[in-house]
């Protein structure tokens, strides 16, 4: 689009921008503020994410203010509100618990950045007491709970053998 078409679109939204303001953006010689990012994301027909993140996958690492380097995936991901910016995972945590984290973080994240209707209700954990309306449990819980589990689970299948030898009479 033409620096001319593209003035005369945000005047008519009411947030005028002049050819020569709209070529120092451009340029990097102009800053934009909020109201002109909605007014330009809105005359281009695009969200204000496009404007602020790389277009294409170039399969290196993307630098973003306040976030230092990360995936393209992961920085869109982030700005579409799906999923969090990652920390590095623990390295004491296995695979599942990484995983489990990053599922717990990722709904945590969404109802942040979502208004109230559009929210998950809960995160369902099989633990009644950890499901509270309107608010996933702390992660940590979360992951303590699945431990025990795991923990009992283990027990039971070990003791599992010598009860069904029991059961039939062996010694």
């Amino acid at each position: 689009m033409q620096y001319k078409q593209l003035s005369e679109k945000l005047a008519a939204l009411g947030r005028p921008i002049p050819t020569l303001g709209l070529r120092r953006i451009e340029d990097g010689e102009r800053r934009v503020d909020v109201d002109d990012l909605m007014a330009l994301a809105v005359a281009l027909n695009v969200n204000p994410a496009a404007l602020l993140l790389p277009a294409e996958d170039r399969g290196v690492s993307v630098e973003a203010t306040g976030v230092g380097s990360t995936g393209f995936s992961e920085l869109w991901r982030w700005a579409d509100g799906i999923s969090a910016l990652r920390a590095s995972r623990l390295a004491s945590d296995s695979a599942l618990e990484n995983a489990l984290r990053a599922r717990l973080e990722d709904q945590d994240f969404r109802n942040r950045v979502r208004p109230p209707l559009h929210r998950v209700d809960r995160v369902d954990v099989g633990d009644p007491s950890l499901n509270q309306p309107g608010e996933a449990p702390p992660v940590d819980e979360i992951l303590r709970s699945l431990r025990e589990a795991t923990e009992t689970i283990e027990r039971l299948q070990q003791q599992e053998p010598t009860q069904e030898a029991e059961n039939r009479g062996d010694s």
